[in-house]
């Protein structure tokens, strides 16, 4: 996954183009993050995503970086602190 970065941010960067390949690459890229290695390269992605992306695919990544949150507790995600239900109570 880290070789395909470069091809990846080229295609999520892109600015009022490639709507179809940007939402494509989004779920391709939500559906890779079960492996914590891989979850971690896409939260990288993610996070960069989230502070120069359009309102229109912002609320993407933030759902990616939660899911991955949810999924991979011990993986340190800029942004975003994880609390379970059970801290919270």
């Amino acid at each position: 996954m880290r070789a395909l970065t470069p091809y990846l941010l080229t295609v999520l960067s892109q600015v009022h183009r490639g709507r179809v390949a940007k939402t494509r690459v989004t779920e391709f890229l939500r559906a890779q993050v079960q492996a914590p290695e891989t979850a971690a390269v896409v939260a990288e992605l993610f996070a960069r995503q989230v502070v120069t992306a359009s309102l229109t695919d912002k609320p993407q990544y933030i759902a990616g970086l939660r899911d991955i949150a949810r999924l991979h507790p011990q993986l340190e995600l800029p942004f975003l602190a994880w609390k379970s239900l059970e801290v919270l109570s």
